[in-house]
């Protein structure tokens, strides 16, 4: 894991650089904790990414938003770092700043291409009572909750399958 002086990192925020926060690839070769926090502060584009299934056996998401907000907890001995609205930002935002496909839109607004995803907290009983949703997301949100995607308008996925693929064809494809 590279450990950056403080001047490294504003020279590579000076020039662009942008970095993929991979946690859970991070944990499991052993590489270490990233140093998230001090790499916005210095104004470094982070994304939150998955790396690949060579070092990423789920691909989740949401499982790298949670372990990724608890490793800089755990690693600033800080309970409040990096919340939902945080975490979201750098899965979201963060990511698409650093592959370059910053939109400009922020949220759902007319005239833009839909990306979304609804969830059913009661999919997963270790999601109830949900409180606080951005933070049920966080902590305890996986695939087993996700109902619908939309992408660019389209439904891909209904009440938790794929609308394009059918299960059969995938469990063949991924078994191979």
């Amino acid at each position: 894991m590279w450990s950056w002086t403080r001047q490294g990192r504003a020279a590579l925020a000076r020039h662009g650089v942008g970095v993929s926060y991979n946690p859970l690839s991070n944990t499991r070769l052993g590489s270490g904790i990233a140093t998230v926090i001090a790499m916005r502060e210095a104004g470094l584009r982070v994304g939150l990414g998955v790396d690949g299934a060579a070092s990423n056996d789920t691909q989740d998401i949401l499982e790298a938003m949670r372990i990724g907000a608890y490793l800089q907890r755990a690693a600033h001995r800080r309970a409040d770092l990096l919340g939902f609205a945080e975490m979201l930002a750098i899965a979201a935002g963060g990511a698409g700043e650093v592959l370059g496909l910053d939109s400009g839109v922020d949220g759902v607004v007319a005239g833009a291409r839909a990306d979304l995803v609804l969830h059913r907290f009661e999919r997963d009983y270790a999601c109830l009572p949900v409180r606080d949703p951005g933070a049920t997301l966080l902590t305890c949100a996986s695939s087993r909750t996700v109902d619908t995607v939309l992408m660019a308008g389209e439904a891909v996925v209904r009440e938790g399958r794929s609308a394009r693929l059918s299960e059969e064809f995938l469990v063949d494809l991924l078994s191979r």
